[in-house]
């Protein structure tokens, strides 16, 4: 998929500056204003500029950041780079098509700031992909100005915005009574069960393609899961790196979560774990990237440094993983198709209606699974239920998991 980018011009006069701000797609109403509240209302500036006093001793005005508490990567910046991104979250929510700063600042901050405003921030929806810095003189190190694009006017902002926290009040109060690791496994099948996958559409990388419109890419369904997650008191971040399993791929970079549950961290990945993503045309779950280790996950990721950089939590708990926790995992030295044929009488006699996923630590074991599973699955409905058992199953090579949807085991 395609991250947030920088496009690097020089300072040439401000003739440049105002042709850029008309290429981003300024409006006539630009001056809309986030409140603390995540809403809009109108600004009484009238400059498409945003001016950023030195930070000298000043303080972050992070009242103008909407939940900012619950924003890890936001949290771990300097006093003086936090101080920065206050500064232009909020041009952002004024729809201010250029921010200069009285004092120059690294452009590496700048970039770290960028990248946070997109990623940490599900409820920023009206941001362009691209963002053009200049320098100060031939300094390509110290930026005195940025300017910015939008993909929405304030107008449209305000309308989505609302659709947005309306949906997630309502699905947030549907699991006001669960437990921690049920919201979890609530808000992942919801998102994985409504939303297709789709890199084509506007909003597809925010949480309005995702949660109005049900579409959406990596980016827009863990930045989803995230704003449903925190909204429920949970810890959870988007991580962005490369994908590792497709060097063909027309987009290599990826976006997952890491969530907190019972205090131990985990990699979450709803994209991977789409079996209809996968080519499958089933919208079916493996759950072989939920609630994963690093260790796993390092098999088909890497984190951008951009992250080690700030502080990643480490995930090596396997408390809540899925299959581990569920009883559905394989380990390599056990008999593959024996215990996987033992996992298949349980659940089913357990009167379980949910799909089985089991998942291989040995990959051999997964392949020679897999290549028997159709009449494993055949033969134990015809000797336990007789003939008439209608059950599909689906496959992740990826994540060596096999899913069996039965239906809950009933006959046509």
């Amino acid at each position: 998929m395609k991250h947030l980018s920088k496009k690097i011009i020089a300072v040439i006069s401000a003739m440049l500056v105002a042709v850029l701000s008309c290429a981003c797609g300024a409006s006539e109403d630009q001056n809309g204003e986030a409140s603390p509240s995540g809403g809009v209302f109108e600004s009484s500036v009238e400059t498409s500029e945003y001016m950023v006093d030195a930070f000298g001793n000043n303080t972050p005005d992070t009242s103008v950041v909407k939940d900012i508490e619950t924003k890890y990567f936001v949290n771990k910046l300097s006093e003086k780079q936090k101080f920065y991104f206050c500064e232009v979250y909020k041009a952002v929510m004024l729809f201010k098509t250029s921010v200069r700063f009285y004092e120059p600042i690294p452009s590496d901050d700048l970039d770290t700031i960028m990248f946070l405003m997109n990623y940490d921030c599900p409820e920023i929806l009206q941001l362009a992909g691209d963002y053009y810095p200049e320098y100060t003189g031939t300094d390509l190190k110290k930026v005195s100005q940025v300017n910015l694009g939008y993909t929405m006017t304030s107008m449209k902002y305000k309308s989505a915005i609302k659709e947005v926290n309306s949906i997630v009040h309502q699905k947030t109060k549907e699991v006001r009574e669960k437990s921690d690791i049920e919201k979890e496994k609530y808000f992942y099948d919801l998102i994985l069960g409504d939303c297709v996958y789709t890199e084509s559409t506007n909003d597809s990388a925010n949480v309005y393609g995702v949660l109005v419109g049900k579409e959406g890419r990596c980016e827009g369904i863990s930045k989803a899961f995230m704003m449903l997650l925190r909204k429920s008191g949970i810890e959870c971040m988007t991580v962005s790196g490369t994908q590792t399993w497709n060097s063909s791929a027309k987009y290599t970079e990826h976006s997952w979560n890491i969530v907190k549950i019972d205090g131990e961290y985990y990699n979450v990945d709803i994209t991977t774990d789409n079996m209809e993503h996968s080519g499958l045309g089933k919208k079916a779950a493996c759950y072989g990237s939920y609630n994963i280790t690093d260790k796993e996950a390092l098999g088909v990721r890497t984190v951008r440094d951009l992250y080690k950089k700030l502080g990643v939590p480490e995930c090596k708990s396997t408390k809540a993983n899925y299959h581990i926790s569920s009883g559905t995992y394989i380990k390599k030295d056990q008999d593959g198709e024996k215990t996987y044929k033992e996992i298949l009488d349980k659940h089913y006699k357990d009167g379980n209606k949910e799909n089985l996923s089991v998942k291989f630590e040995s990959f051999e074991d997964y392949k020679i699974v897999k290549s028997k599973v159709n009449s494993i699955i055949a033969d134990y409905f015809k000797k336990e239920y007789a003939s008439g058992v209608k059950y599909n199953t689906y496959y992740n090579d990826l994540l060596q998991t096999l899913v069996t949807d039965t239906g809950g085991g009933k006959k046509e």
